[in-house]
């Protein structure tokens, strides 16, 4: 009866708009959003050593760690006066769970840190701290103090736009109010360091005083000595001398200056840019990150972060100012889905061709309308359970597409065969017995491709989540490419084919038994098969050549074996790389700079200019920009790296851009010829590590070839990871190679004789607080008369 009811087309309309909705509505991605779970601990403990960091915080802190349910890797650092414990839980656990077992952990045993150690800092480390755009405001105009300052307006109007996550301005130097005390002056007017430090903290005072009522009303009260500006820095009396009063301002240079944290960012054109602006003219610069909220859609969020950069861009930003988007994973997210999308209808085309030949073009039509019905409850399915469309999703579906096709094939072929060779003189009967026929056979042969995808879904660590979506799609896509066969297919069937049914049932009355006429295909698969079945000679000669053909194919890995220069070489002519994933093709890579340990900020910069000329000389280049004593705005294989946190003076990071794909070779070929290139620089400025790095095709890691050494003496380990480095600098073809074994830097050492410090009335506490106070400065409070998003600090 189903084939006469009108419920089967209420149901494609149904599933057709389920699809659509889904395809509309559930978020894009470039990735799978994998949930690591991970924090850092950090601990300062002044006065201590490495060595007292690591076994009196470090150590203890990794054993309390590793004992929390969940956690998968403890990583330790320790330095002098800080140390720092990285936790990471298991793949796929709950953030906030996770996150709440480590708080809670370290609430009971803050008891057990030694004296005078700080309360543990806990930062956590997840998905949603990767910035989905990038917006880089650079000028020849504004200094990097003002353009921060403008960084931070547009951050603030960029925070209202809906599902906006993590934001932040990365770069610049925020102001500050400069209080540069002359050392001599000072002492001449016989007021210590410590003496003025504690006067301006307590004479920039801001507090409520209560509250008084007077004829019948409350009034607040209200204390306010703040200070508003430079000018009331230097009059404020800070001693006497000679009966007259000694101002701030004749023992100190009071200024509004930028702050001194030796770091530098900058941006610069590349050849292929689209403003025509000179390439590698390099200007200050702030980049603005913003992220996303967790499920968000990367897409929609982006797109209405590009319309609202558009308003600011004609409402707020200062003329003198440069706007680029340098980095927009929404748009990379759209264009992987459409691409894969398009690839989708490609794959569907071929396949309607292919069964237009072999079948007919009314049967090619019925397998192939199964096809979409079958990837719209794919994509309803996903979203109902919180999926998000992303190329492994995707892939997985272009991977099940052949499969897809097969029920509906069997079905459709049989009840061709049933038309021109069976029984039936019931057009209805005819397909009804036709599908049962083979009802069983598919079934089994449906289940035997999900048992080959399902255990696709149990694979661990971070590659099981990343590849999950393939056979959670693969084996939905069959299960409904089934259902639909056995429903859809009769019915279409009944309509499509009904005229053309009659026509072949007359005709095969009225023929009394030779009903069947071979068509083309038939006729010439009997030519072919014919001479090699009757013929004992040509059918030995055939199999040999298929075994052959078995063979070489299954030899054709062990070809990787066979090299001109040995396994530490190229490719063999023909040689084909073995890679599990294909590269990602996007348009973006990453140079970093590793000057050695103790080199100052400046000398940093100075290579990575030089790497940055030669990266201004690529014809694919849009764009770059230079981050010195920091890493750039982060990414999802910079997390697992450990980038959240990196600032020193010898670091530097360079994030490229490139050329849309359509008009440039594969990102890897760019990356490589541009590595080639910067074999010069590596030869001038031997003692720095330059490293490239390249979006992982697959889920993050540390290394694509890591080597972990564990050992009670720090200095064997020293020892053997620098044998190992050695080995793996050997190997053809690898590079970024380094190790975790920090190098020694220089310091100056003030020894303080602590018998004399004491019999002069100096406790040596003073003495390293007057050392440090004159050399990195103290914070004093801030300034309440300003008007930016930023306090600005008195220092």
């Amino acid at each position: 009866s189903f084939l006469y009811s009108k419920i089967t087309a209420l149901i494609m309309i149904a599933i057709t708009l389920f699809g659509v909705m889904a395809v509309l509505i559930t978020p894009r991605l470039y990735n799978p959003e994998i949930v690591v779970p991970g924090a850092q601990v950090f601990v300062q403990r002044p006065g201590n050593s490495a060595d007292q960091i690591h076994d009196q915080v470090v150590k203890p802190l990794e054993a309390l760690m590793a004992g929390l349910k969940g956690v998968e890797h403890t990583y330790g650092v320790a330095m002098d006066d800080v140390g720092i414990v990285t936790v990471q839980f298991e793949v796929g656990r709950d953030e906030e769970s996770s996150l709440l077992l480590l708080y809670n952990e370290l609430s009971r045993n803050i008891d057990r840190l030694p004296p005078n150690t700080s309360q543990p800092l806990v930062k956590s480390i997840g998905i949603t701290d990767v910035p989905i755009m990038g917006v880089t405001l650079s000028s020849k105009a504004l200094d990097s103090t003002q353009l921060r300052e403008v960084g931070q307006r547009v951050l603030e109007q960029l925070q209202s736009v809906p599902n906006v996550g993590t934001s932040d301005v990365i770069g610049g130097h925020r102001r500050v109010l400069s209080v540069d005390v002359d050392p001599q002056r000072l002492a001449a007017a016989g007021v210590s360091m410590t003496h003025l430090s504690e006067m301006l903290k307590g004479a920039n005072a801001v507090l409520p005083g209560g509250s008084i009522t007077h004829d019948n009303r409350e009034y607040r009260l209200r204390t306010d000595a703040a200070f508003e500006g430079p000018e009331d820095l230097e009059n404020l009396v800070i001693g006497q001398h000679d009966q007259r009063p000694i101002y701030l301002g004749e023992v100190a240079e009071i200024a509004f200056a930028p702050e001194e944290n030796h770091q530098f960012t900058s941006h610069a054109f590349g050849p292929a840019n689209s403003h025509g602006e000179p390439a590698g003219d390099s200007t200050a610069a702030v980049t603005v990150t913003i992220g996303k909220r967790a499920g968000a859609n990367a897409v929609t969020v982006a797109t209405a972060i590009k319309d609202k950069l558009d308003a600011i861009e004609r409402q707020l930003l200062p003329d003198q100012v440069e706007m680029t988007v340098t980095r927009d994973y929404g748009q990379r997210a759209d264009d992987a889905v459409n691409t894969l999308i398009e690839h989708l209808g490609v794959a569907v085309l071929v396949v309607l061709i292919i069964l237009f030949f072999f079948l007919g073009w009314r049967e090619a039509l019925i397998v192939t309308l199964t096809v979409p019905l079958t990837l719209f409850v794919v994509l309803g399915v996903g979203w109902i359970f919180g999926q998000t469309i992303n190329r492994i999703s995707l892939f997985g579906l272009i991977l099940s597409l052949g499969l897809l096709v097969d029920a509906a094939i069997v079905v459709i072929e049989n009840i061709h065969r049933h038309l021109h060779a069976g029984k039936e003189r019931s057009f209805a009967d005819l397909l009804v017995r036709a599908t049962n026929e083979v009802g069983n056979p598919t079934n089994i042969a449906t289940l035997a491709v999900l048992l080959a995808f399902i255990p696709m879904a149990f694979v661990s660590g971070m590659m099981g989540p990343f590849m999950l979506p393939i056979p959670i799609n693969v084996s939905i896509a069959m299960i409904a490419s089934l259902v639909l066969a056995y429903i859809i297919v009769p019915w279409t069937a009944y309509r499509w084919l009904g005229s053309k049914a009659r026509k072949v049932l007359a005709q095969r009355d009225s023929l009394d038994g030779d009903s069947h006429h071979e068509d083309w295909l038939t006729r010439n698969y009997k030519r072919v098969a014919k001479p090699l079945l009757g013929s004992r000679t040509g059918s030995l000669i055939f199999l040999l050549f298929v075994l052959g053909l078995m063979v070489a194919s299954m030899l054709m890995p062990a070809w990787q074996f066979i090299r001109a220069s040995g396994m530490n070489g190229p490719l063999s002519p023909a040689g084909v790389s073995l890679k599990m994933l294909p590269e990602g093709n996007v348009n973006t890579f990453m140079l970093e700079v590793n000057t050695r340990e103790g080199t100052a900020a400046e000398r940093t910069a100075l290579v990575a200019d030089a790497v940055g000329q030669v990266v201004a000389q690529n014809q694919y280049v849009t764009d770059y920009q230079t981050y010195v004593g920091r890493t750039g705005p982060l990414t999802f294989a910079g997390m697992v790296r450990g980038d959240m946190m990196r600032q020193a003076s010898n670091l530097a990071q360079i994030r490229v851009n490139i050329v849309d794909r359509h008009s440039r070779p594969v990102t890897s070929e760019v990356a490589t010829a541009l590595w080639d290139q910067l074999e010069p620089v590596r030869e001038q400025y031997a003692d720095t590590r330059i490293k490239l790095f390249l979006t992982p095709p697959g889920p993050p890691v540390r290394a694509q070839v890591l080597a972990r050494i564990h050992g009670a003496d720090y200095e064997t380990l020293r020892e053997i990871a620098k044998e190992v480095r050695g080995r793996f600098e050997d190997v053809y073809g690898m590079i970024n190679v380094d190790d975790s074994v920090t190098r020694d830097a220089p310091e100056y050492r003030i020894d303080v004789n602590q018998t004399k410090a004491l019999q002069s009335g100096v406790a040596p506490a003073q003495i390293a607080k007057v050392v440090h106070d004159y050399v990195s400065g103290q914070t004093l409070g801030t300034v309440h008369g300003t008007d930016t998003s930023e306090p600005v600090n008195i220092v």
